[in-house]
């Protein structure tokens, strides 16, 4: 393998300066970050569409990147040069520019199995300061607001869940986990290309067509993170201090994330979920409407309610909702 010169990292970054990405500093007034390992150039775009989804679930319009690119001594510049651009492949998609972009080295071995580690933050303007032709994605509803009405039963809320819960987990642990998995499933029963094509394509879409087009609705996103759609749930009803009532059966899941995580031991409730979002609304129609004009699925799983008690329902089971470990 050949090793990355200094000439090589100058030539991939002029090459991206001279398309103007390089221009503004980071305003570090409203920062999200992702960080992600792996080998493949795909997860620096997954850094930054979960940094971006992030910033646009907030209220806020993203607009700029800085990104920090680690990889092995050992790696080819062509290999380089993938990362570089899926990521601004990506960006124009989403109409974001690059204030830095940093690509470094390390000794070999120094990141382990992997080759390559991204880090991405995100940074925008508020939707409610945003100039009249500016981009706008979700009109975030106060957390205040939102606390009082629950607390009043002033108003019906419902949760929607858009995306497909665990299918991030399932494209990694398929490829953690390969030779256990072959021993026990036939390989085209493994084949994860549209798994992953889903799960790429979702994200995108969330953020280009569905976060933007929650701007016409009262909504409060909270995209799902690393502890999975419980996870999530309970952060969300810890923040806003309610209760509320999951049916368990409304929670879709792919066939092969049920065998993959049964095989791994692993809830997918609880499994990282990239590239999907919880959405409280009052108008949860809506919603469902817009996600299937996008062509992402997203169904009414429950809704929040003035109490204490988070329940998951099972048919005739309940259960309580546990604080993630």
């Amino acid at each position: 393998m050949k090793r990355i010169s200094d000439n090589a990292y100058d030539r991939v970054v002029a090459k991206f300066a001279s398309h103007s990405l390089l221009k503004r500093a980071v305003d570090s007034r409203s920062l999200f970050s992702a960080t992600r390992s792996g080998s493949d150039c795909r997860i620096a775009g997954m850094c930054l569409l979960e940094a971006a989804l992030a910033a646009a679930a907030s209220g806020i319009c993203p607009t700029e990147a800085t990104v920090t690119l680690l990889f092995d001594e050992e790696v080819t510049e062509a290999y380089m040069r993938e990362f570089v651009k899926y990521l601004d492949a990506l960006a124009k998609r989403i109409n974001l520019m690059f204030a830095k972009m940093d690509l470094r080295t390390v000794t070999r071995g120094g990141l382990g199995q992997d080759l390559a580690v991204a880090s991405v933050t995100v940074t925008g303007e508020n939707t409610a300061n945003a100039k009249p032709k500016a981009e706008r994605f979700v009109r975030k509803v106060k957390v205040e607001d939102l606390r009082k009405a629950l607390k009043e039963n002033s108003v019906d809320y419902s949760l929607v869940l858009v995306g497909l819960p665990a299918l991030e987990a399932t494209v990694v642990l398929r490829d953690a986990n390969a030779k256990e998995l072959e021993a026990s499933y036939p390989k085209h029963f493994l084949d994860t290309t549209e798994l992953e094509k889903a799960l790429y394509e979702t994200k995108t879409g969330l953020l280009v067509e569905l976060v933007k087009a929650y701007a016409d609705t009262e909504t409060f996103v909270h995209p799902v993170g690393e502890h999975g759609v419980f996870g999530t749930l309970w952060e969300m009803a810890e923040l806003l201090g309610c209760g509320l009532s999951v049916d368990l059966k409304e929670i879709k899941l792919e066939p092969l994330t049920v065998e993959i995580c049964e095989t791994m031991d692993i809830s997918p409730y609880e499994a990282v979920s990239g590239g999907a979002v919880l959405v409280v609304t009052k108008e949860p129609e809506e919603v469902l409407g817009k996600s299937e004009e996008a062509g992402v699925t997203a169904r009414i799983i429950g809704g929040l309610n003035g109490g204490s008690d988070r329940v998951v329902i099972n048919e005739d089971e309940k259960r309580f909702l546990e604080k993630f470990k």
